[in-house]
């Protein structure tokens, strides 16, 4: 048998420690998709702190379905508090909420373009059109911290406010606000949305606005699943 001997080389590799690790990912991947004709992932842009208890995205749509963000739709409708990572999974007790200005609707469409927006698992900054809101959000372990900042430039004097929704679900079932406190600024609610669940299911939220911003809001606007400051 013969025996073939070879010289090899080897060469040292240093490790270096990677910066800002949590920019990589690329969030919009997976959500150029149609759930009834192509998948491109089917998963949402989901902005969270590692095993966060809630979790927060974009709605782009009417959000009547399971599919109620897509990443070449460019309408922003509202800030979802979601545990939903995939269309196919289904939501629970998740709230809308976002910024509105001019007359109070219950199903506002904004504009913004989702690959000139920051969408990281730490971060969502966005500007809003045709108003030129910007609304930046971080999460953390059970909540998040929303900042908006209307345009200096209001000539026609439109109101300002912040709204929170509690969409029904299948059996018209909208959930609850428990509390409100209109001059502290601050309201307490049970989202119900869910299916197959006990009866005393919930989801407790407490939202707290800056009150020391209230002289640029003009009033408080309410409805049985929306409330506004």
């Amino acid at each position: 048998a013969a025996i073939a001997a070879g010289a090899m080389a080897v060469w040292p590799i240093t490790a270096s420690t990677v910066q800002n690790p949590e920019d990589f990912p690329n969030l919009l991947a997976g959500s150029f998709g149609d759930g009834q004709k192509f998948s491109t992932g089917n998963t949402f842009p989901i902005i969270a702190r590692p095993w966060g208890f809630n979790h927060w995205s974009i709605q782009t749509n009417n959000g009547l379905t399971a599919w109620w963000f897509r990443g070449d739709q460019h309408e922003f409708h509202w800030i979802r508090l979601t545990h939903q990572p995939s269309p196919w999974i289904g939501d629970w007790g998740y709230v809308l909420f976002g910024p509105q200005m001019g007359g109070r609707v219950d199903e506002p469409t904004m504009f913004f373009h989702p690959w000139g927006a920051r969408i990281k698992p730490y971060v969502l900054d966005a500007t809003l059109g045709p108003d030129n809101m910007r609304v930046q959000l971080t999460p953390s372990n059970h909540g998040a911290i929303l900042k908006v900042s209307f345009p200096e430039h209001n000539p026609n004097r439109n109101e300002k406010r912040i709204c929170f929704k509690l969409p029904a679900n299948k059996k018209k079932e909208t959930g609850r606000f428990d509390r409100v406190d209109e001059s502290g600024m601050w309201l307490e609610l049970t989202a119900t949305w869910a299916e197959q669940v006990p009866k005393n299911f919930g989801l407790k939220l407490r939202a707290e606005l800056d009150a020391t911003a209230r002289r640029y809001f003009l009033g408080i606007s309410k409805s049985n699943n929306m409330h506004c400051f």
